[in-house]
């Protein structure tokens, strides 16, 4: 039952995380411009990866060893105290080659000014130890805290942001919202746990901390070297281009990412207990969720992405359309990745195999970028991250048959895909020879596609995850009803 209260709980953070970058992005977008958008994503792509340094596997490590631990309050405080020795020492290292990079790399004069506040971020993602509360389960704190703080940023933006010379101060409070969730946390940590020093819990943490931590400065290769790469090689307009079409993707996975994020510590927990069917169970599900979920949104976003662009971004965007159209099966594939890689090899601790993946994901977005970022810009950056994506989702779906003998879910995905194919055929050909423009062409399939959903759903595809949910709530209203 817990994690069906985790998920409701999520499940609001995640309508938070759609709805506030929703009511923000359209209006900073339009008075920054693309090309100070294109400047802020630039720079926060570089405090990002001064971040991965800093941070390394202590958020995947964080979580998973908080939850095996949170039953025996020594070895929690343990836990937590060799987490934060070992992130400290590292966020020290990543602060001072930040700086250094700052001061010495040529191409990054212009920005030096954004990048010295950007390690306000750095520290604040330091502080803000969200991987105690993800492993303690505390879903309903992080959810509250996170509304509270993206509402007074949502309202600072309105208030303080009103001309395109404002950039700099945008990308403060992006920063300072990382701040004040830190406060937060640390003010509440507290009450949970105590420093408790043991050398013995800092020599068992530091390697997966480091494997986990390479895994994902490699995976970051196809994601945020990315936007350093095309903003060295092609400017702030076509990093632009490319972060808007990011930012709509990001929009729309945070909706799976929520339910991912849930079950790595029930996960982690099963494991441990030796419930391995039940763990089983769980992974079925979330394929079953990943299937109800991402096939309409991946339909709906590349039919209609114009639409989507110009509605969130305005006009000056039109260069994000194309990345957009090959972004968004990703949200199929790292929606699928996440059950391979978050729920299933990490609860196994299957650190190796989780860093070789992104041994082969780093490779191929390495090469691509080399190969095609120089020639398709914006376009070519989406085209790299789509096969680092995929070569990832091959390799780790190799391991996990070969631990597991869960195999891909061809059939279901077929079924899935031919329901909605003649949604997809009357999307296309209304979009020929509709003489509505692109807004009202993405609202007319919005609404014809919410009821196809519920019917195709109900009548042909029966998904269990939707006849669950359903049951939900019809039981709320019926709560609510009798009240």
């Amino acid at each position: 039952m817990s994690i069906v209260r985790n998920f409701a709980f999520s499940a609001v953070l995640t309508a938070a995380n759609f709805v506030f970058p929703f009511i923000v992005y359209p209006y900073v977008s339009r008075v920054l411009g693309v090309d100070k958008i294109g400047a802020c994503n630039f720079v926060d792509s570089i405090v990002s990866y001064a971040s991965l340094i800093s941070m390394m596997g202590v958020v995947i490590v964080g979580t998973r060893n908080i939850a095996k631990a949170r039953g025996d309050k020594r070895r929690l405080d343990s836990t937590f105290t060799a987490l934060v020795f070992i992130n400290l020492i590292f966020t020290m290292i990543a602060t001072v080659a930040l700086v250094v990079a700052t001061y010495t790399v040529d191409a990054l004069a212009s920005y030096r000014k954004m990048l010295l506040i950007g390690i306000i971020k750095l520290w604040g993602t330091f502080f803000l130890i969200e991987w105690l509360y993800k492993g303690l389960e505390d879903f309903k704190y992080i959810t509250i805290r996170s509304i509270i703080v993206k509402a007074l940023f949502a309202v600072s933006v309105f208030v303080l942001i009103k001309q395109s010379e404002d950039y700099v101060l945008y990308f403060l409070l992006m920063c300072l919202m990382e701040v004040g969730n830190a406060v937060f946390n640390c003010v509440r940590a507290h009450k949970l746990v105590k420093f408790e020093f043991d050398m013995h819990s800092v020599v068992e943490l530091i390697g997966p901390f480091l494997i986990l931590g390479v895994y994902i400065a490699l995976n970051s290769m196809y994601t945020t070297f990315n936007v350093i790469y095309l903003g060295y090689v092609y400017g702030d307009t076509e990093v632009g281009y490319y972060t808007t079409a990011h930012k709509i993707f990001k929009i729309l996975l945070a909706i799976y990412t929520a339910y991912s994020t849930v079950v790595l510590p029930h996960a982690s927990s099963l494991i441990e207990q030796g419930r391995h069917e039940e763990f089983k169970g769980l992974i079925r599900k979330s394929v079953d969720g990943l299937m109800l979920f991402s096939l309409p949104v991946v339909a709906f976003s590349i039919i209609f992405s114009a639409g989507i662009v110009n509605v969130i971004s305005g006009s000056g965007y039109e260069g994000a359309i194309v990345p957009m159209m090959i972004v968004m099966p990703l949200v199929f594939i790292i929606g699928y990745e996440q059950i391979l890689v978050v729920q299933i090899l990490t609860p196994l601790v299957s650190d190796s195999v989780i860093l070789f993946n992104s041994c082969i994901g780093a490779s191929v977005g390495i090469l691509g970028n080399i190969l095609l970022v120089g020639r398709f810009a914006a376009v070519g950056s989406a085209i790299v991250w789509l096969a680092s994506e995929l070569a990832v989702l091959i390799v780790a779906q190799i391991f996990v048959h070969h631990f597991t003998k869960i195999g891909f879910p061809w059939s279901s995905l077929a079924k899935n895909v031919l329901a909605y194919l003649p949604y997809i055929a009357l999307a296309v050909g209304f979009g020929i020879i509709s003489p509505l423009g692109v807004d009202w062409n993405m609202w007319i399939g919005l609404v014809v596609l919410v009821p196809y959903f519920f019917v195709v759903q109900h009548f042909v595809l029966k998904n269990p995850i939707y006849g669950y949910s359903l049951g939900i709530v019809k039981s709320t209203f019926s709560k609510f009803a009798k009240r």
